[in-house]
């Protein structure tokens, strides 16, 4: 079923974070294509953040606590406070991590949330930016109920997959070693961690991975070169 990307919620929260705060001076904010801002990296184009908001939209209430892996200059974890920080006031449960490995980007990023009038979000610890890993995540404010994964990956991350709520969500784009990047949004609860390293282990040991998923009673649908599973 397509997903809708213009949902009231979704609308609503991109005019109220300026895209012109999050991006290189010059650059044309508005127009729907990645941009780059510097050290190598892009921002994507808004209509990707746009669809990243409509997947987890379920999961991004008032109080969820979401990690967005690869937050570049911070626009679309200014998105997700909206959602989980800034309409759940009076709510402490609420956090939003934002992880770079680029420490220039996220300097940059905590510039342009004050730039955009949210650094009080920064001040509060209701909006974490953090230089790091983003393949370790960020345990120090897990269960996340939602994570976002902006880069591609050779396979999920099982640092991630264990930082998930018992019911969250995690899309992150997979794809092979060596090869071109997929754009497949693998979608993953926390409590098929256990199920995820037993089936990891019966295809080490030689399993077709076919055979490994129909014998753990997991269902499956290949796109690509990825899978999407789920308990049966």
């Amino acid at each position: 079923m397509p997903i809708d990307i213009a949902s009231d919620a979704v609308q609503a929260a991109m005019r109220r974070v300026d895209r012109k705060n999050y991006v290189l001076e010059g650059s044309n904010p508005y127009q729907d294509s990645p941009q780059t801002i510097g050290y190598g990296a892009t921002i994507s184009a808004p209509h990707m953040h746009a669809y990243a908001l409509s997947m987890l939209e379920d999961r991004l209430r008032p109080g969820a606590r979401v990690l967005d892996v690869g937050s570049g200059t911070g626009y679309l974890t200014a998105l997700f406070a909206e959602f989980a920080v800034a309409a759940s006031e009076g709510n402490d449960e609420g956090v939003v991590v934002g992880v770079d490995h680029i420490p220039e980007l996220v300097a940059t990023s905590e510039k342009n949330f004050e730039r955009d009038g949210k650094g009080h979000l920064l001040a509060g610890g209701r909006v974490e930016l953090v230089t790091g890993d983003g393949r370790l995540g960020y345990p120090p404010r897990a269960p996340y109920d939602a994570i976002h994964v902006g880069a591609a990956a050779r396979s999920v991350p099982k640092a991630l997959i264990t930082q998930l709520a018992p019911v969250g969500v995690m899309i992150i784009p997979v794809g092979p070693a060596g090869g071109a990047k997929t754009t497949a949004m693998h979608m993953l609860n926390a409590a098929m961690a256990d199920g995820m390293a037993a089936l990891s282990a019966k295809i080490e040991g030689g399993l077709a991975p076919r055979d490994a998923i129909a014998e753990m009673g997991f269902l499956h649908a290949s796109h690509l070169d990825g899978v999407f599973l789920g308990f049966s």
